[in-house]
């Protein structure tokens, strides 16, 4: 297929290279495509001796598993629902509130803000952010009580702050985070936090599709058709 692209020349492939591709208004279509490609790449495993290439198991790398759930996470509300604009205007980074007080030098040193994805209707405002972990919630020694994970919180709860104070028109803002379930119970979470509503919730990838989508749309509160 690629000598009959005329015009097109090879691509020395990095890890970022998959990040600078702009796709557009073709988002929907090629976003999955690029995803694998970006998976078998970072996946591969080149024999120094041999020159062949072998694949090792994603499955034990963390942050290639939490990469692949946001991933999955962002195509599934752009693909099965209509109600929510999903990252609207192709941008998931917020800005800082009050931030044009700093001087140009010092602000370059501010940390950028970015959500995994974001939700808009008429009705409502998400800031969705992924996480990946073996147990959703953490455990104290000692204690059995589980507790939401105290840096994520604080990361979504700075994410309602800014994106409410700099983008205030519309419905107030609210959070979740989203985590695959392990094992264990299901967590169904919800607090509210300086007016924001912000939920916790685990969804359970190793079912029936039926179920995981009617799970993922209900995350939302988004009704399948019938």
């Amino acid at each position: 297929a690629y000598r009959r692209l005329d015009g097109g020349s090879r691509v020395r492939l990095k890890r970022n290279t998959f990040g600078q591709v702009q796709l557009g208004g073709q988002r929907r279509v090629y976003h999955h495509l690029l995803s694998v490609c970006r998976l078998l790449h970072l996946s591969s495993v080149v024999d120094e001796k041999t020159g062949h290439t072998a694949f090792r198991d994603f499955r034990r790398d963390k942050a290639t598993m939490w990469r692949l759930f946001e991933d999955f996470v962002t195509g599934f509300y752009e693909r099965e629902q209509r109600l929510y604009r999903v990252n609207p205007g192709g941008r998931r980074r917020i800005d800082w509130a009050d931030a044009g007080a700093t001087d140009a030098a010092n602000r370059a040193r501010i940390p950028v803000m970015e959500a995994d994805v974001i939700l808009e209707s008429p009705e409502r405002r998400i800031i969705l952010d992924t996480k990946f972990y073996r147990d959703a919630l953490a455990r104290g020694r000692g204690t059995g009580t589980g507790k939401l994970h105290s840096n994520n919180l604080y990361q979504l709860l700075a994410y309602l702050r800014n994106r409410q104070a700099t983008r205030p028109d519309g419905a107030r803002h609210e959070g979740i985070l989203l985590y695959p379930q392990t094992d264990g119970e299901p967590l169904r979470a919800e607090v509210r936090l300086e007016g924001f509503r912000i939920q916790a919730r685990t969804v359970d990838l190793d079912r029936d599709w039926r179920l995981i989508e009617e799970e993922m749309l209900g995350v939302v509160g988004v009704q399948n058709d019938p």
